[in-house]
């Protein structure tokens, strides 16, 4: 077969428009649709490495959190307990002190109870006492324990201090009247006259008359104006009768 070179020729021309018109319309839109592809997936891969990259630094920050919260977590869990153990402490210390303050009342209560029990046994005590003393005196009232109680009495105006007998001369002087001596049984006379000489002696001169009182048992209650002096059983049993009382 012989080459036709004019075909040949024309053929390379057409091949040659052909790459030219692929080229120009066919393969530049492909090569830049892949171009345009290529950067497209570049930006999506570059905002996946972002994403990537946010959402690693969310869950770092989220971890860290996390860590931080488990150890606020856990030092609240600590200062708690030990919250618990201090104030577990200070309500026994105080529950301690308030057992103690309760124990020492029940102590003072039961030592006011054991004092009252003992001051009423003895109060008790002392009445029977002072009843028994009572009965006992007026079972010795006489005419010679009398004597005796009169002796004593002058042995007392003897030695009476100086300020004493002024005391009982000015409350005679202001007062004035009679010296009156009461006494349970009948005074013999020698026994008069020396009371009466030693009264008139220490109060000054005046009438001393005398006045007998059986309720005064035995003795004399001597009355120089207002100035009383008792020497006798009534006033003695009333003195111990006296201290019985002030001490129930």
């Amino acid at each position: 077969m012989e080459l036709n070179w004019s075909t040949f020729i024309l053929e390379i021309i057409n091949f040659l428009v052909l790459v030219w018109i692929l080229k120009r319309f066919l393969y530049r839109p492909v090569l830049e649709a892949i171009e345009a592809r290529k950067n497209r997936i570049a930006q999506e891969k570059q905002q996946i490495d972002a994403l990537k990259e946010e959402t690693e630094r969310l869950n770092r920050e989220t971890q860290n959190k996390k860590n931080l919260w488990e150890e606020e977590k856990e030092q609240r869990h600590h200062a708690l307990i030990e919250e618990i153990a201090a104030e577990r402490e200070s309500l026994m210390e105080q529950l301690h002190t308030e057992l103690e303050q309760e124990r020492r009342r029940q102590e003072n209560l039961d030592r006011a109870r054991r004092a009252e029990i003992n001051r009423k046994m003895e109060a008790q005590a002392l009445r029977q006492g002072g009843r028994f003393v009572s009965r006992l005196l007026e079972r010795l009232a006489c005419p010679e324990l009398e004597a005796r109680q009169i002796e004593l009495l002058m042995e007392e105006l003897h030695r009476l201090p100086p300020e004493k007998a002024r005391t009982i001369q000015t409350a005679m002087e202001e007062d004035g009247g009679d010296i009156k001596v009461f006494s349970g049984f009948t005074i013999p006379g020698e026994t008069r006259e020396q009371l009466s000489e030693i009264l008139q002696q220490v109060a000054g001169p005046a009438r001393v008359s005398f006045h007998k009182d059986e309720s005064l048992l035995s003795g004399v209650s001597v009355h120089v104006g207002y100035w009383v002096l008792e020497a006798n059983l009534k006033d003695e049993m009333k003195f111990f009768m006296d201290i019985v009382d002030d001490e129930h």
